[in-house]
């Protein structure tokens, strides 16, 4: 139990950091922490640090569907600042910031662009639960895989194995496709990203893990495999699962 629930925790400290970061840019005497996501209604305000100047201009340029369009920043409050009306839940632009500071132009990023995504709100009963079925989804998987292990190596009966095969597979169908589409919806406006797969890299990996740990259930059910070819097939399935 230990070791799954750590392996477990290390899952989730990855999954909460990953790609959830604002990072700071700076170019010409000016800064800016990119934006990457707006919740609810409110507008989003970007802001560029830096000095103020009579020949200086900042402008935001982005990309909004096969649109290019651009906003100009105003200096208040010691900062250059620009208000941006929120979009509907599920869109999305790419941006840079241009500044022109005198015969000099800068850009931040250097290269391509920041995205930013809005995003709708959602309760936080939803969430819990979600959480809790996807995080128990990984916890009786790793439980299934520890138990396989010790079985191969003739440390462990796995009478349990199966039993953790099949509370992990009922977590992800709660969390996933149950909890997960509605989430989904009230945050980017659409239950399901891919159908099978496809736009969606959460929804799919989602999906493929649901099948594979189905195709091996089936596959030792109708069978009738040994408990040693389910450990192999547990084991397998957690290294794609992880992955």
């Amino acid at each position: 139990i230990v070791g799954a629930l750590i392996l477990t925790l290390l899952v989730a400290k990855f999954a909460s950091t990953a790609g959830k970061e604002s990072k700071k840019y700076e170019a010409g005497g000016f800064t800016h922490f990119n934006v990457y996501e707006n919740i609810g209604k409110k507008p989003v305000e970007f802001v560029v640090e830096g000095p103020y100047c009579d020949n200086c201009k900042v402008t935001l340029k982005y990309r909004f569907k096969d649109y290019e369009l651009s906003l100009p920043f105003l200096y208040k409050e010691g900062r250059w600042i620009l208000e941006f009306p929120p979009l509907h839940r599920g869109s999305k632009i790419d941006y840079f910031i241009e500044i022109k500071k005198g015969g000099e132009i800068y850009r931040l990023p250097p290269e391509g662009r920041f995205t930013l995504k809005f995003k709708g709100k959602v309760g936080v009963l939803p969430i819990v639960l979600h959480v809790i079925f996807m995080f128990g989804h990984m916890f009786f998987i790793f439980m299934a895989l520890l138990t396989a292990l010790l079985y191969l190596r003739g440390l462990d009966s796995a009478k349990h194995l199966y039993l953790y095969l099949l509370i992990g597979i009922t977590s992800i169908i709660l969390g996933g496709f149950v909890i997960g589409p509605y989430i989904s919806y009230k945050v980017f406006d659409a239950p399901w990203g891919p159908f099978p797969f496809g736009r969606d890299v959460t929804d799919t990996k989602t999906l493929f893990s649901f099948l594979i740990w189905m195709s091996f259930v089936f596959v030792y059910k109708l069978k009738r495999s040994s408990l040693k070819a389910l450990s192999y097939f547990v084991i397998a399935g957690t290294l794609i699962d992880v992955a």
